[in-house]
């Protein structure tokens, strides 16, 4: 089965940097840690306010359950992070590996 890459994009807030950056934080210890997940994310070089999650799954179906498990912890973070988004800038992206 072919592992999945999933990367959201976006600008983030200049007056919620630092809420965001704790909220992704312990997102990361959350995914990383407690459910084991391939999961980090990136700042742009020279841009302060743009940042990628990306998240590898082992396989499709794993990457579907990810989204259809997720605790109220890591939904509240994850609306945490997004309150601090600039609208209009999120960008999705998945893709299939090749086999």
């Amino acid at each position: 089965m072919p592992k999945v890459l999933f990367t959201v994009s976006y600008q983030v807030r200049p007056d919620m940097r630092e809420t965001y950056l704790s909220n992704v934080r312990q997102l990361r210890n959350r995914l990383q840690g407690e459910e084991g997940r391939n999961y980090t994310v990136f700042q742009a070089k020279g841009k302060e306010h743009q940042f990628s999650e990306v998240i590898v799954a082992d396989s499709l179906e794993d990457f579907d359950a990810m989204e259809d498990n997720q605790d109220e912890i890591t939904r509240g973070l994850l609306q945490e992070i997004e309150n601090c988004m600039e609208r209009g800038t999120t960008r999705y992206t998945t893709m299939l590996e090749l086999e």
